[in-house]
């Protein structure tokens, strides 16, 4: 998380400065506002804890200055569903298919993108809301449940929602509006590609590599818990050894990282892919 958010800094900043006609000059973003993923409600307090403490520190020594961090978690992992009341809040489709068979001009029954919940059945505390940004294609339409974690940008219950819809509509692949917003929706689509690429990995026991954690015993020979430090240095080994892997990434890869700005190049990506791609980072 730490060099993700500072390599986003230093690529906006870049294009920033590029656009200003001012290479030389840095300017950061004084806000950020982070759509995350792929995490339950369980979760929510070690995010609060870990992952939103490792964005701020990462912003502050980069750009040594507190960071305005807006943080919401979507999720679409739930069983709300919403239904239209009244004919006039769904919408018809020129050949509905029901049961195989194809009705013409048949009503869909889902509701209308738009609808926006926030209250009765939503969590009381944090502030969460559904919202449903998508017109249905096939079966009953899931609205995303979006939870803000951390509103430092001061968007409130109002704006927050109506920012959250504009970015439904800014998915490239799509000229409608996607289930949930655009940047959790491309993290999605870029870990899929990650896990494409890893493919030939996890299916040969050969290529597979384990992740070795160092055990240690106290005075009375019992096994110790490894400290959380361990752990991660155990798993930036293993990110390492993957990530060198030419058998995955590709003979034209090599083992031995470019550099970027005097920087080791870490990511199993040329380089050029980083302005090229806008916000390519797996």
């Amino acid at each position: 998380m730490y060099s993700m958010v500072q390599e986003r800094l230093r690529g906006w900043q870049a294009l920033y400065n590029s656009s200003m006609a001012k290479p030389d000059y840095k300017q950061w973003p004084g806000n950020m506002i982070f759509f995350r993923d792929g995490i339950s409600e369980s979760q929510f307090q070690s995010c609060i804890d870990e992952e939103i403490q490792t964005i701020k520190r990462a912003y502050k020594d980069l750009c040594t200055r507190d960071l305005t961090l807006t943080f919401v978690v979507c999720g679409k992992r739930h069983h709300t569903r919403f239904y239209a009341t009244e004919e006039k809040h769904t919408y018809t489709e020129k050949s509905l298919n029901v049961g195989g068979d194809k009705i013409p001009n048949g009503i869909n029954g889902n509701l209308q993108p738009g609808l926006l919940v926030t209250d009765v059945v939503t969590n009381p505390v944090p502030f969460n809301y559904f919202l449903q940004s998508h017109k249905a294609i096939k079966g009953t339409a899931r609205s995303a449940h979006y939870h803000v974690l951390e509103d430092g940008m001061k968007l409130g219950q109002k704006r927050l929602p109506e920012l959250t819809m504009m970015l439904c509509y800014a998915f490239g692949r799509a000229t409608t509006g996607v289930s949930y917003a655009a940047p959790a929706y491309l993290a999605d689509r870029l870990c899929e590609r990650g896990r494409v690429y890893l493919r030939a990995w996890n299916l040969d026991p050969e290529m597979k590599l384990t992740l070795n954690i160092p055990m240690e015993k106290d005075e009375k020979g019992k096994q110790k818990r490894p400290t959380q430090e361990t752990i991660d240095e155990a798993k930036k080994v293993l990110a390492h050894d993957i990530s060198t892997t030419v058998s995955i990434w590709g003979k034209h890869y090599g083992t031995k990282p470019p550099t970027l700005d005097g920087r080791t190049w870490l990511n199993p990506w040329n380089p050029s892919l980083l302005d090229r791609a806008s916000m390519f980072w797996m």
